[in-house]
């Protein structure tokens, strides 16, 4: 009986040995599955960064094409720019002078996003020396001027704006 009993005792070892494989292998291939969603929601955000680097770029790139403008053609060719229209800059092929143009809708940069600029008057609180407002006394020399560059048929956009000013023609 001693034997039989020892039998089944190394029996019920086996058995709870194959639950215990069974166990570890479920483990393991829940942490292997965990480990991929990670690093493939990891490559998602790094990717989603760099494209978020790009458009910030395009963006600097958008302020920049305007100070030429400004410094090539004067103030006036951003002064009588329409407030509040959306303008695309554009660049011919191969050229070094930038345009602004009312064409909608702008064409894709880099095959990926599309980069508009909008032109609004700019406000002081006080006079032509206070700082700069949402409202208030209208400053003739200094235009606000709006980026947007979207991406993914504009569901992810960023705004960058900034103050340009009449500085070759100011009063001092």
């Amino acid at each position: 009986m001693a034997l039989f009993m020892n039998g089944q005792a190394q029996l019920r070892k086996q058995g709870f040995l194959l639950v215990e494989l069974v166990i570890a292998a479920g483990l393991i291939g829940l942490i292997f599955v965990s480990v991929f969603f990670l690093q493939s929601k990891l490559l998602q955000i790094k990717q989603d960064g760099i494209t978020k680097t790009k458009a910030v770029y395009r963006a600097e790139e958008a302020l920049e094409a305007v100070r030429w403008i400004r410094n090539a053609n004067g103030w006036e060719a951003i002064e009588n720019l329409d407030e509040g229209d959306d303008y695309c800059l554009t660049q011919p092929p191969g050229g070094n002078e930038w345009t602004l143009d009312k064409t909608t809708p702008c064409s894709l940069l880099d095959g990926v996003f599309v980069r508009t600029l909008r032109f609004d008057k700019a406000y002081r609180q006080n006079d032509d020396k206070g700082p700069i407002s949402t409202s208030g006394w209208e400053d003739p020399g200094t235009r606000k001027v709006t980026v947007i560059v979207s991406w993914e048929e504009g569901l992810k956009s960023i705004l960058i704006d900034t103050y340009f000013t009449d500085w070759a023609g100011a009063e001092i």
